[in-house]
């Protein structure tokens, strides 16, 4: 599965504080990008969350995305990283909440 994206309309996002404590730590590997209010999709086997700091150049930061089938996980300096099978490494910055970020109102799968 490709990984999939929503791009958000006004361009620039500020970087939530979480995000910016997370880009912080060495992680020894190379991240692909850090997710604000993340989730696993459990049916897809594949984490949804608001990308920041995406070393591709695939997502701009505050952009919504799906990624690839997860391969696994791990815990690292107090953060969850996972790895999907096209290579990619996720840390996730934080989880979603019951209440959804407002910029999830538009998205649908």
């Amino acid at each position: 599965m490709k990984e999939s994206v929503w791009r958000p309309a006004s361009g620039a996002c500020t970087e939530p504080e979480s995000v910016s404590r997370a880009r912080a730590v060495k992680f020894g590997s190379l991240i692909t990008g850090y997710l604000y209010h993340a989730a696993i999709d459990l049916h897809l086997s594949c984490l949804v969350g608001i990308v920041y700091g995406e070393s591709r150049g695939r997502f701009e930061d505050g952009a919504i995305i799906r990624s690839s089938r997860l391969e696994g996980g791990w815990e690292q300096e107090g953060y969850r990283l996972y790895r999907t099978v096209n290579g990619s490494i996720y840390v996730v910055c934080d989880w979603a909440s019951v209440e959804p970020d407002s910029r999830f109102a538009s998205f649908s799968l």
